[in-house]
């Protein structure tokens, strides 16, 4: 009975215990996907647009500086093209456990340094004061260098967009698939919780209304001491039975043992009598 007891509560907690691993690994799921969004894809879109804006703005002072000659546009130009150029490297090193999209961008470094050598020339011209000549290389071989580069950083940025997108939809149908399992283990759990809540009691029950049966039997069998139960069950009330049959194979014993003593006291009692009369 104990054992049974303990077998019922053993898988109860058995499920409990994998319902909660189940749940955990969830919970750590989700917390990586939040720690992934809030370190790495919303850090390097940052950049990526940062780094688009930061390059636009250097060609914006290129075309400035061609008109205006002046120190502060020079400046403005070396700063955001170089900050253009760091913030990539930022966005590549965040990403660097994806390495899909540094593949999609290994020919950033070269076609940087084609437009930035192209870039620092219209500037030249501009220093010698071949105004046209600078005008032309900005909106020929510079803007053919400047379109090839602004693409890579579009190609950054949508690479990082599908990222966040698929990690997204990954994240989601492993939740839905994981609700879904935790959902037909709990349904699966509570029907074996009503089983044993139902059964186990029902075997005790049935045990012990059987074996209080046998006994009322042998009680009311006039007397005969012959009787058993004879319990096949190894739990405590087949113990109990054991004990039973035990406690009546005494009895019966003892009742032989009185049964002999009276006959021979009997006997003796007749063969006194027969010895008076003579």
């Amino acid at each position: 009975m104990r054992a049974k007891l303990s077998l019922a509560m053993g898988l109860v907690s058995l499920c409990l215990i994998i319902m909660f691993l189940v749940y955990g690994n969830l919970t750590n799921n989700l917390n990586t996907g939040i720690t992934n969004l809030g370190t790495k894809f919303m850090p390097s879109q940052s950049a990526i647009l940062n780094a688009d804006r930061d390059l636009y703005q250097a060609y914006v002072a290129q075309l400035i500086y061609i008109e205006t000659a002046s120190a502060e546009q020079k400046n403005d130009y070396e700063e955001n093209a170089q900050q253009a150029f760091d913030r990539m490297k930022v966005y590549l090193s965040t990403l660097s456990d994806y390495p899909d999209i540094s593949a999609k961008l290994t020919q950033f470094d070269g076609q940087f340094k084609s437009w930035k050598k192209v870039a620092d020339q219209v500037l030249v011209l501009v220093d010698n004061n071949k105004k046209d000549e600078a005008y032309q290389l900005i909106h020929s071989d510079s803007a053919s260098q400047f379109s090839k580069l602004r693409d890579l950083y579009d190609i950054a940025g949508e690479a990082v967009n599908q990222l966040a997108v698929t990690e997204d939809e990954l994240l989601h149908a492993e939740t839905q698939k994981t609700n879904k399992a935790l959902t037909i283990f709990l349904c699966l759990v509570v029907i074996l919780i009503i089983a044993l809540t139902y059964f186990v009691p029902k075997m005790q029950v049935d045990g012990i209304r059987g074996l209080n049966n046998r006994i009322k039997e042998i009680s009311e069998g006039d007397g005969d001491l012959t009787q058993r139960i004879s319990s096949t069950r190894t739990d405590e009330l087949g113990q109990l039975a054991n004990t039973f049959d035990d406690f009546i194979a005494q009895l019966q014993g003892l009742i032989k043992e009185l049964r002999e003593s009276s006959d021979e006291l009997n006997h003796n009692a007749v063969d006194s009598r027969f010895n008076l009369s003579k």
